[in-house]
């Protein structure tokens, strides 16, 4: 497949349009030539039909008026009187050698005894003990007439019995030589190889040309061309079919009347169609040399009206393509594709036009771009000394926060301490008000050496010098710990703080101290904004991968627009609020730090006055 898409792929226009128009050509001339075939075998086909049609009734007319005579012969002889016929036999033998088609005459009284018979060979009717019971006679005696089937005499002649009824209510019979009607479906001629013959409706051939056909009882019986006729209105059919001879045949049928047979005429469909096959045969070739003719007539008109201008325009395109935009495409003819040469001529003037002009403004655009590009360079130099440089602010701003939380550190340990000694009374009992003095340098010294803690922790976080040793960490352990610890803070305030955990909870993926540092931030927050209520930390499953930690609070909330900028370094829910809550706004920001160490999330969910819920997830592996 591949191949032949590309093969079609490479073929030119013309051999697309010349395949194109070599199949339209002869699918017209096919049409036509279907169309003209189909009407002289139409056309054929009636005129036989008919010559069929007119035989086979010229036919049936000589046996109609074949059976008329003999019936008037029975006629006469039913209305001979008993009496005289007895008195004169020999007026039998007058009507049988008057009517050469007769084998046997006689006539019967009503019980079967028989009056008087004549006969050419050896009587048949005249058996005293079978007449009664014989089908002829009583269908005869009941007033029926009466046409028996083919039978075969001893002698081989074929005859069938005809009976009627007599005025004095007995029965005429006769004998009738079927051999005459050999002659008559002999005489019927149409064409060469036409034939006609009679069968009844049982199949039975009752007449032929051949006589060994209708002494050998041949039968149709259960062909398809009995079947047909049968079911054809009057027995009047056409049609083609495989004859019992097994010719090929088209065959015309038309019923005799008065009697059960119907004659069969029969052309062999090589004679029927031959002049439709000779038309054919020269109709095919004239339109194949027609066709023919056309296809080159038309295909050297298109090529010289079409595909030659078509060629030069192809040609004018690879010239360009060449950049030779002095060559010009000939204009032969100013119809569609002369108009499109000509604009393609306007186009070639107006681009060499424009190419004079090009290399100038091409050399004026170079200098252009090399002075931007010049100062482009320069730009990024000063970019890249400046990046430089900030990350050497950065780096000096680290050290001197990491340097100065140490130095400041060491001396505030030395005040806390010393302060703690006094409030011990190790140095002798204070006075009331020097103790309250001492406990609140104490408070804020301690507060001050927190916000100590918090710079230097955000700061070896932003600079990369926190490092987290995670490891399998099991939950409940670390949760009764932390609520140890936490229920110190929320004693002073008389609030109520609870956990929860599910049973047989895994253990999380984690560095255990900075886990206790975000849980413990998260506490300590939640605290600082409730004055009353309880607060909460809830462990479950955020999904699959990892756990999730929820602190609950019923504090004063935190409004929507504040909630995008509250893990943000020195940012305070209360900050512009006027209620002085302590603290550096550090805590949620190293949270965040923190637990992104971890590969987890933070965030919150909160309604202002309804409480705050800070979560975040830590891996349940690594």
């Amino acid at each position: 497949m591949n191949i032949i898409h590309k093969l079609q792929q490479r073929q030119s226009l013309w051999h697309r349009f010349l395949l194109l128009f070599v199949m339209g050509v002869f699918f017209t001339d096919f049409l036509i030539g279907t169309g003209v075939f189909y009407f002289i075998f139409l056309t054929e086909q009636t005129a036989w039909q008919g010559r069929q049609q007119e035989a086979s009734a010229s036919a049936a007319q000589h046996v109609t008026d074949f059976l008329d005579k003999f019936a008037q012969t029975l006629n006469t002889l039913s209305f001979l009187d008993v009496a005289y016929l007895e008195v004169h036999p020999e007026i039998m033998t007058d009507l049988l050698q008057q009517n050469s088609a007769a084998i046997e005459l006689a006539r019967f009284r009503a019980n079967g005894t028989i009056i008087a018979n004549a006969a050419q060979e050896e009587a048949v009717l005249n058996n005293f003990y079978t007449v009664p019971q014989s089908l002829w006679f009583r269908q005869a005696l009941a007033g029926e007439f009466y046409n028996s089937p083919l039978q075969i005499s001893a002698q081989d002649t074929p005859y069938i019995i005809i009976s009627r009824s007599t005025r004095d209510g007995g029965v005429v019979a006769a004998r009738l030589r079927m051999d005459v009607l050999w002659k008559v479906v002999s005489e019927i001629q149409f064409g060469q190889t036409g034939q006609a013959y009679i069968v009844n409706r049982d199949g039975l051939i009752v007449a032929h040309h051949n006589p060994k056909v209708v002494l050998n009882l041949t039968t149709i019986k259960e062909r398809p061309e009995l079947t047909a006729l049968l079911q054809a209105p009057d027995n009047k059919w056409h049609g083609f079919y495989t004859n019992f001879e097994y010719l090929h045949v088209v065959g015309t049928t038309v019923a005799i009347p008065k009697t059960n047979w119907v004659i069969i005429t029969e052309l062999s469909q090589a004679e029927a169609f031959a002049v439709t096959w000779r038309a054919a045969f020269l109709l095919g070739g004239g339109m194949l040399l027609l066709s023919v003719a056309v296809i080159i007539t038309g295909s050297r008109l298109i090529q010289r009206l079409v595909f030659l201008p078509l060629s030069q325009l192809q040609q004018g395109a690879e010239h360009f393509k060449q950049q030779d935009l002095a060559y010009r495409v000939v204009v032969v003819h100013e119809d569609e594709i002369g108009r499109v040469a000509i604009s393609f001529n306007q186009m070639a003037t107006e681009l060499q036009q424009l190419y004079a002009g090009l290399e100038e403004k091409v050399a004026e655009r170079t200098q252009q771009l090399e002075k931007i590009a010049a100062d482009n360079a320069e730009l990024v130099q000063e970019r890249e000394a400046t990046i430089i440089k900030l990350r050497a602010v950065d780096r000096a701003k680290s050290q001197f926060i990491t340097l100065m939380s140490h130095e400041l550190r060491t001396p505030l340990n030395a005040v806390l301490g010393f302060t703690e000694l006094l409030m011990l009374g190790l140095s002798g009992e204070l006075p009331a008000q020097a103790q309250n003095d001492v406990k609140l340098i104490y408070d804020n010294g301690q507060h001050l050496l927190n916000l100590i803690n918090d710079i230097l922790d955000l700061t070896q976080v932003e600079s990369g010098q926190t490092h987290i040793m995670c490891e399998m960490v099991e939950v409940a352990p670390l949760i009764d710990e932390i609520i140890t610890v936490a229920a110190g803070l929320v004693k002073i305030k008389g609030l109520e703080i609870s956990a929860h955990i599910p049973a047989h909870f895994p253990p999380v993926y984690a560095d255990r101290t900075r886990l206790k540092q975000i849980l413990l931030n998260l506490l300590s927050n939640a605290v600082k904004f409730t004055e009353m209520g309880q607060i909460s930390l809830k462990v479950d499953w955020a999904d699959e991968a990892h756990a999730r930690f929820r602190v609950v609070d019923t504090g004063i909330g935190i409004s929507l627009d504040k909630q995008e900028f509250i893990f943000g370094k020195f940012q305070q829910v209360d900050m512009s609020d006027g209620r002085g809550h302590s603290g550096t706004g550090l805590g949620l920001s190293i949270c965040k730090e923190l637990v992104e160490l971890h590969g987890g999330k933070i965030g919150v969910k909160s309604e202002l006055g309804l409480g705050a819920e800070f979560y975040f997830t830590i891996p349940l592996s690594p």
